[in-house]
């Protein structure tokens, strides 16, 4: 709440001298933001879809800020139990991270878990599962450096191998992510 009438400030700022591109949207998504961790969901919307219409007309429609703008409507959307209109924004996310980054990129990962869990909470299990296994599968191809977020991907998909009693697989998963969080604990 406090960051509200800073960020307000900057926005007036650009607005009166005619700045637009990275700066405008990043102020407005962080508006969004401020406004969602408030808990105004609606005057957080209304910041992110200005951020988003600004960032496509600015930086164009494949920009990375358009797609951190839909991860966070689809994130907004998510915690919102708003699920199909959560998907759309992720999806849209991952189309664009696809054509900016490649299909072996974390960033491409990361979205496909996010979807992933939409599917986990409205207990399409199948969907989840396969989902994250693609996930996984991409940050192995991408070499990528692990988390902890990433240790809590491989815990998911093994919870849902274990409902599906594949426990061979699943044990598998809960020990790479074991591996993982004792590394991170080492550093």
């Amino acid at each position: 709440r406090r960051a509200l009438p800073f960020l307000l400030q900057a926005l007036a700022v650009f607005e009166q001298k005619g700045i637009t591109g990275v700066q405008l949207v990043s102020t407005l998504n962080n508006l969004g933001q401020a406004h969602r961790f408030a808990g105004d969901g609606k005057e957080a919307v209304r910041y992110y879809e200005r951020a988003i219409e600004t960032a496509k007309r600015d930086l164009g429609p494949d920009h990375a800020m358009v797609s951190a703008v839909e991860l966070n409507l689809g994130d907004l959307a998510l915690s919102r139990k708003k699920y199909a209109e959560a998907e759309q924004h992720l999806r849209q996310a991952l189309r664009i991270d696809e054509r900016r980054l490649g299909r072996d990129h974390p960033d491409v990962a990361r979205d496909t878990a996010r979807l992933a869990i939409v599917h986990l909470r409205q207990k399409q299990y199948g969907i989840a599962s396969g989902e994250f296994g693609e996930a996984l599968a991409i940050l192995d191809r991408s070499n990528s450096t692990l988390t902890a977020e990433h240790a809590d991907w491989f815990e998911l998909r093994a919870r849902l191998l274990r409902g599906a009693e594949n426990y061979a697989e699943a044990a598998q998963l809960e020990a790479k992510a074991m591996r993982i969080r004792v590394k991170l604990l080492l550093r």
